[in-house]
This record gives structure tokens, sequence and C-alpha cells, in this order.
């Protein structure tokens, strides 16, 4: 853990502004940037989860649906109602991405990806002729719509998710109510989603937020290897970081290379084209209408809450891995191979035979051998006297 708290302690002190890094072509409108632009990166502690809408008049927070996010949405779940018959509805869609032949389009590098949960489909399993959770009717479920996009953390951007929703008809006898296909309870009920369908869900739903998988499996091996909640937060903020970089870097190169495709045509035709055109800077990371839209991810707090779910989710592996540690947990072993190998002579037949037939080891966790002893058979009546030693040895480590 020491080597990760100097990188990023390193990564807090190396980190350039956005003007230093990304040079402004000519071509770039000045007037739509800033005069006085506000601190791209200080201290990760020091950064707020989101901010105000830099726009005039906005109160809106950044990472939340913009407009520009909630149309491109609708248009990709339009598509999955239409495809709805297909098995091979994509989970994740990201955004397009810019052809730089084509005239720069600033919204293609500001969407985010959308996670579509339909197992349903993608699965092809039969959610709509199995039981009601609520009423047990079966085949009264049909599917209603997907929910309202939600937010899902992501190691280095924000994404959204909309789930499947199913109406328990009244007309089929059923109850009216709704269920969401992610109601880890519900479903796992009545068996309409088999348990490991779940367990690849892509994102993982809390109480007040949802988390990719990625981030989630990122922030548990941070977890166990002695890491706190702040080391994940500089983590997802450094990450965060550097895709802004990268996005608002493809962005002016793009808006450069088109520049000089018109130039060139231009020269080779011999007509005036439109060579004045400017192209708005790239957004604020924390803009929320028509800009990035993003956060530099979720508060210490609420990384400490989810650390401490998984940790509740995991007890046994964390007692596992504290005996590891503290070299307090014992493990026992009746092994044969080893044994087996061990062949003698009967001096007056001449044959090879095996005298012993295992051999019990108990060791700690930190592969120290506690006790070992050979047995003649493989009667668990033999290994009684290895127990009591175990137990003996272990109540006075403690």
């Amino acid at each position: 853990m020491n080597g990760l708290s100097s990188i990023l302690h390193s990564l807090d002190s190396t980190q350039r502004t956005k003007e230093s890094l990304l040079l402004c072509s000519p071509c770039i409108s000045q007037e739509s940037v800033p005069s006085v632009p506000p601190p791209f990166y200080s201290s990760p502690l020091d950064r707020p989860t989101a901010e105000p809408c830099f726009s005039d008049n906005c109160k809106k927070q950044s990472g939340t649906l913009n407009e520009n996010q909630s149309l491109w949405i609708s248009k990709m779940i339009k598509s999955a109602l239409n495809e709805g018959s297909c098995t091979d509805l994509a989970v994740l869609h990201n955004p397009p991405i810019s052809r730089w032949d084509k005239k720069p389009n600033l919204n293609d590098y500001l969407l985010k990806p959308l996670y579509i949960i339909h197992p349903e489909v993608q699965y092809a399993l039969d959610i709509c002729g199995g039981k009601c959770p609520s009423c047990n009717s079966l085949g009264s479920l049909k599917f209603k719509q997907f929910s309202a996009p939600r937010v899902i953390e992501c190691l280095d951007t924000v994404a959204y998710a909309v789930e499947a929703r199913y109406e328990c008809k009244l007309k089929s006898g059923g109850c009216g109510k709704t269920i969401n296909v992610m109601d880890e309870q519900a479903v796992s009920m009545t068996g309409l989603i088999p348990i490991e369908v779940q367990l690849n869900y892509p994102i993982v739903l809390f109480q007040q937020s949802g988390y990719s998988t990625t981030l989630v499996q990122s922030i548990f091996d941070l977890t166990t290897g002695r890491a706190g909640a702040s080391d994940c937060v500089k983590m997802i903020r450094c990450a965060r970081t550097t895709k802004f970089m990268k996005d608002a870097s493809l962005w002016r190169a793009h808006v450069s290379d088109w520049i000089k495709r018109q130039k060139r045509l231009s020269a080779l035709l011999q007509t005036d084209l439109p060579l004045d055109e400017k192209f708005p800077d790239f957004p604020s990371i924390f803009q929320h209408c028509g800009g990035y839209n993003s956060t530099l991810g979720p508060s210490e707090c609420h990384i400490g809450n989810i650390i401490n779910y998984i940790v509740a989710q995991q007890q046994p592996f964390f007692n596992r891995l504290e005996g590891a540690i503290t070299g307090l947990h014992l493990s026992a072993d009746h092994h044969h191979n080893a044994p087996g190998r061990m062949q003698v002579t009967d001096r007056f037949n001449g044959q090879k035979f095996a005298p012993i037939e295992g051999l019990h080891a108990v060791m700690t966790e930190r592969q120290q051998v506690a006790s070992h002893q050979f047995t003649a058979t493989t009667n668990n009546a033999e290994r009684d006297c290895c127990k009591r030693t175990s137990s003996a040895i272990r109540r006075s480590r403690n």
C-alpha cells in the first residue's frame, strides 16, 4: 500500500492545468474560453464531488442527466424496443466514435455510455411465463417499459443505466404490481432470473447509487490491500481527470485536422470554402448544460459506505484474510499422494508396499506447519488425536 500511496501523492503534486497541456488552436473560438478559467486540478481532497452548472442562471448539478444525454438515451431505448425480438441486444452502448472525415460535432464527445439491462431478450429467458413474486400468478407478467435512467459510477466516467420493468396484468388474473429485473429479492424468490445471470450483470445497485462491477472490483482489490476510502477516491479522481484530458485533446485535434482538410480541399477545387468557421472549446468537466457533465467521483463518505457493504457481503473472505495476516487461522489436510510414494520392500516376499496411508498436516494460512502426523488408515477416528492436538495449539496461541 505504501507504493500506491506514493504514486497517488505524486499525481496530486504533478498534475498540470488543462491550458498548459492542451494548446488552443486558432480555429477554437476564444469567446467560448473563460477569461479566468477555474482551476482544473487541485488537491483531490479539496475538490467537490459535484458542482453547479457553469451556465448562467442554472442550478442543476453536474453528473446528472442533461438534455443531450436524454435525447441519445431515448434514441437507444427506441432502437432496443424495435429490436426486442432479437437476442443480440447489447448490454453496454457506447457513444458513436466521431469520424475525422466529417465535420466535428461536440455532442459526440460529450455523451456518456448507456447500460440496457433486459435479460429476457439478451439471454432469451422466459420471464413472461414465470410466476409473479407478489401474487404467484403464472403467466401474468408482461414487459411494461424501461426504468428512468440512473447514474452509474464507473472508474473513469459516469454512465447511465435503464432496466426492464414488468407488470403483473390484472386482465390475466394478476395483482397489477410492477417489478424491476434488478430487484434481486423479487426475481430470485420465484426463480425468474437465474442467479448465474444476475452475477453477470455489469452494474451493481445500492440503496442510493449504482456502480459498475469493474469499479466495485477495483475498490474491493484496494480494500483487500489495506487501502482506505481516501485512496479509492484518489484512484477514481485521477482516472476521471485523465479521461477528461484525453477527450479534450481529441476534440481539439479533430477540429485542427478538419480545418486543414478544408484548406487542402479549397486549394484543390479552387473554391472559397468557409475557412473562418469557429468551433466551441471543450467545456468544463463540471458544466451540465451542453457540457462534459461529469464529476470527479463519489465522496469519501460514500466510498466508505460501499466498502462497509462489500465487507459485510464478503465477511467469510475477510475472516480468512485476517487469519492470513495474523497467522491464527488453522487449516487441516489429510493427504495421500506423498505417503503413496513412500514405498518399502517386504524382506520376506520382496513386494513393495506403502507403510502408511496418509499424512495429516495442520498449517496456518501463512503456510507455517503447525503439526503433522502419519496415519495408517483413512478412518476419521484415527484423526481425533490430531484434532485434539490442533485445538490445543490454537488455544495456546490465542
